[in-house]
């Protein structure tokens, strides 16, 4: 009886038109059911719908004791008769594709998030059948689940843990239909279920949240009182109490000297960190080295230079015509959006394959040259530059670039053919990702083509992402906001919360580094870091 809704969908007839549904309002289960309908119900050991019990039902739950909390929702009919209601002329896949639940949280009777469930999550077949959901939200185990991860985004993107913190306090959860056509049409109350949620300011180690002395080295000149040790300490603590997840290290340079150097959660100063996709950034410094040394000539050399694209799939006037620019800038002329699980060279798509050059040249042309994040455009900018440069691109980069910066550690991770992996995973360091940073805040010194560093952190081309920010060669673009005041800020980006972050009006580096891989928080933490605690430090001072 008990459905769960899945997270992720296998497909086993891709390609293939799903056969349309009937719509179905679903059915009463049984007495329990009729008896909750419009309810959420709480527990926490996960018990199965045949062995659920009214006694069952939890009323209170210690977040600081219990690891486990699970939800069971009961509707009256299903989500798709519910979504008729709103639009009567939509079919059930149309439906599907538009809307889901919408969940609002409140605390204390007062909203504190609201999440427009994704329309992926769960089979439009379940949909149109389950009337009971069971929804596992905290547990100690990681569940494949919408549920946890709707859960996680509450507590840590929404203002949760916030909400809930120190005492006891109402958590109710409500449920509504919507629908978006362009415009969200939600729909009335279809379940609704509350829970007393005790928390209690949880005990730190001291030694976890003071300020840490800076050990001598000889990498980067030193300064004491620059930061604000309050909001250091303030920062220190929500990552002791795991507020802020799975952080490993935060470094600050400014002016050059290294003010603030923390380790947590096992790591230290010789700490070997996977940065992810921090490491494409450092493929921008590799390229523009290359132009420097004469080995390319300019970053307008088009794909059609370096590859007989005729002997690859899709031959194509736009595939051809794309420019090692375009690479830099991810504006590409193939079909690669690694937000988009349904591109043809999504990078998951592109990971199993034996020629991940061979992979990304064999893509389909795109007319557009708008911007797409593509892990496989690095990839072919990487093996540019292994193939043209003395000794391959590892050697290149240990020679013209690493040994320069004092970086000795660093550690590649290669492709299925044997070349430095461009796309990420360049691991080193936090001292020598804060050396990298270092190098383009100096303005590339004689290591980089001229005013290739500054043109490099511009903001060049507008994502096309919710923050409306803008994308350089290879590195990010934002504006922060501390105080009031704003602060244009460029940064190599990693999954897990990774950052090596360049804010020129305040002459600052900063290096965040962290182990959240996947977890939808992992960024959004780091730049509340930034933000509310780092920058607030400096600017004090």
């Amino acid at each position: 009886m008990l459905r769960y809704l899945p997270l992720l969908l296998l497909c086993f007839s891709c390609g293939e038109p799903a056969p349309e549904l009937v719509l179905n309002e679903g059915e009463i289960y049984d007495d329990s059911h009729r008896t909750n309908v419009g309810k959420i119900v709480f527990m926490t050991d996960w018990i199965s719908y045949e062995d659920f019990r009214e006694a069952d039902h939890l009323t209170t739950v210690d977040l600081n004791t219990t690891t486990e909390l699970n939800g069971r929702m009961f509707l009256d009919k299903t989500i798709t008769a519910h979504l008729h209601d709103l639009a009567p002329g939509l079919s059930v896949r149309e439906l599907c594709d538009a809307g889901s639940f919408q969940f609002t949280f409140l605390v204390d009777g007062a909203v504190v998030y609201v999440n427009n469930l994704q329309t992926g999550a769960g089979s439009c077949e379940d949909k149109n059948e389950v009337t009971v959901f069971g929804i596992p939200l905290r547990g100690a185990e990681e569940q494949d689940h919408w549920g946890r991860f709707l859960w996680m985004k509450f507590m840590k993107l929404g203002g949760g843990e916030t909400a809930l913190d120190g005492g006891n306090h109402l958590l109710e959860i409500e449920v509504r239909p919507y629908l978006d056509k362009g415009e969200v049409v939600t729909g009335p109350l279809i379940a609704k279920g509350g829970i007393r949620v005790n928390t209690t300011e949880r005990e730190v180690d001291p030694a976890k949240v003071v300020v840490q002395a800076i050990a001598p080295t000889d990498r980067f000149p030193t300064t004491e009182d620059v930061l604000d040790s309050d909001r250091i300490e303030a920062m220190n603590r929500k990552i002791a109490t795991g507020q802020f997840e799975d952080i490993t290290s935060v470094v600050v340079l400014k002016n050059g000297a290294l003010v603030l150097e923390e380790y947590f959660n096992g790591a230290d100063r010789t700490t070997i960190h996977d940065t992810r996709s921090v490491g494409k950034s450092f493929a921008g410094a590799l390229l523009g080295q290359a132009i420097k040394a004469g080995h390319l000539k300019s970053i307008d050399q088009p794909l059609a230079g370096f590859y007989d694209l005729n002997k690859f799939g899709h031959p194509s006037s736009f595939k051809a015509k794309t420019t090692l620019r375009q690479l830099l800038t991810m504006t590409a002329g193939f079909a690669s959006d690694d937000a988009d699980p349904d591109s043809p060279g999504q990078e998951e798509k592109m990971y199993p394959t034996r020629d991940w050059v061979r992979f990304t040249l064999d893509l389909p042309a795109r007319e557009k040259t708008d911007w797409q994040y593509s892990s496989a455009g690095v990839v072919v900018l990487g093996d540019i530059v292994h193939r043209l440069v003395p000794g391959g691109l590892e050697a290149f980069a240990a020679r013209q670039l690493f040994s320069p910066l004092g970086i000795t550690d660093q550690q590649w991770q290669r492709t299925p053919t044997g070349v430095g992996n461009t796309a990420g995973s360049l691991q080193m360091s936090s001292l020598s990702l804060a050396a990298f940073g270092q190098l383009y805040l100096d303005g590339g010194r004689d290591l980089l083509p001229a005013g290739w560093a500054e043109e490099s952190l511009s903001p060049l081309v507008a994502r096309n992402d919710d923050k409306d920010g803008h994308y350089g060669y290879l590195f990010w673009h934002d504006v922060l906001t501390v105080n009031g005041a704003t602060y244009p800020v460029a940064y190599a980006s990693g999954n897990g919360g990774n950052k090596v972050m360049m804010i020129p009006g305040l002459e600052v580096v900063v290096v965040i580094t962290g182990t959240a891989y996947g977890m939808p928080y992992a960024h959004l933490q780091t730049e509340e870091m930034v933000e509310n605690y780092l920058l607030e430090a400096i600017l004090v001072k």
